[in-house]
């Protein structure tokens, strides 16, 4: 084989193995998120990878894949309006797929205080009221109109 071939074959095999590593740096998360003491499905729930702009939300059945999330121990959250927002640790490997479910505990939500001080006056609107006027045949056969607009 002549080195202009080999070059060449050197120079293809760089340019299959150089993507493929790069994009073998990610691992895929995806799990399902469910009430804890029914087993039902959470569709609308958040699955976050914290520190990291990556996330999904779950579908109808409480199901969720978030892609792209980089190799190595990473920290997933999931909440829902209403459920105590659950951590789990996981390691996301090479080109992988890592199932994280989650049980949600429904809560009591918890609102801050409104406290409202000062004085105030009461004060009433005034009330408008519809004029009524009543037209009869009489008054519009001898009113000055020569049309609707200017009878009203």
């Amino acid at each position: 084989m002549s080195r202009f071939f080999r070059i060449l074959l050197s120079l293809m095999a760089f340019g299959v193995l150089i993507p493929s590593l790069i994009f073998a740096q990610t691992g895929t998360i995806k799990g399902k998120v469910v009430d804890a003491n029914t087993g039902d499905p959470l569709p609308g729930a958040n699955v976050l990878v914290q520190g990291m702009e990556v996330g999904a939300a779950t579908d109808v059945d409480g199901n969720y894949t978030i892609s792209g999330v980089p190799i190595g121990t990473r920290t997933v959250m999931a909440r829902f309006i209403g459920y105590k927002t659950q951590i789990k640790t996981v390691d996301v490997a090479a080109g992988t797929v890592t199932e994280v479910n989650f049980e949600l505990q429904e809560t009591v939500l918890q609102l801050d205080e409104i406290v409202v001080t000062g004085a105030g006056v009461a004060s009433e609107k005034k009330r408008l009221g519809n004029t009524v006027a009543t037209i009869n045949t009489k008054a519009l056969e001898t009113a000055p109109v020569t049309n609707f607009s200017q009878m009203l």
